[in-house]
């Protein structure tokens, strides 16, 4: 008999993502199945004030694996990344913009590549404009702000669930 393999929680960031979160979910939830392991998505709402909180109850009714937490007011990235870190129920952790810039298939590299380690950091190659490289930079700071120092990275980050209780998280804001 195999071990069976970790599960994994993919947190969606979703503020004003009505046009482009059906298809993003519909693509992790496709990738996550096909990978065959326990798997949940979050999508978290940072307080949208397009259709994003509609489409976010559509998806849950329409996916058992789906859950959906809503921030009534936009509270910003760091608010974001508390709720899905305290909202992961599964081992293995990652954070996907609704907004479709990449690839819900990385999840399984991912997955693949985060055997035997405690995180896995991807880097772009490609340019993201200034707006990608300000959300980049914001993204770096908070982590760094959690974690300490931390590796150089751009993108997706994967890791274990229980690093949480052996890494002490710092954050200014609670």
């Amino acid at each position: 008999m195999s071990e069976p393999r970790d599960g994994v929680t993919v947190v969606v960031m979703a503020y004003n993502e009505a046009e482009s979160l059906v298809s993003v979910v519909e693509e992790i939830h496709e990738t996550l199945t096909g990978m065959g392991r326990r798997f949940e998505i979050v999508v978290v709402d940072d307080g949208s004030a397009d259709a994003t909180p509609a489409v976010c109850e559509s998806l849950r009714n329409r996916y058992a694996e789906v859950r959906v937490v809503r921030h009534e007011i936009n509270r910003g990235l760091g608010s974001v990344y508390r709720t899905g870190l305290s909202e992961a129920s599964q081992d293995l952790v990652t954070f996907f913009p609704a907004d479709g810039q990449f690839p819900a298939s990385i999840i399984r590299q991912f997955a693949e590549a985060i055997e035997g380690h405690d995180a896995v950091f991807g880097m772009l190659d490609t340019r993201v404009g200034l707006l990608g490289a300000a959300l980049n930079r914001a993204e770096r700071l908070f982590y760094r702000l959690l974690f300490g120092r931390f590796p150089r990275f751009q993108g997706i980050v994967m890791f274990r669930r229980r690093i949480l209780s052996e890494v002490p998280l710092r954050s200014p804001g609670g």
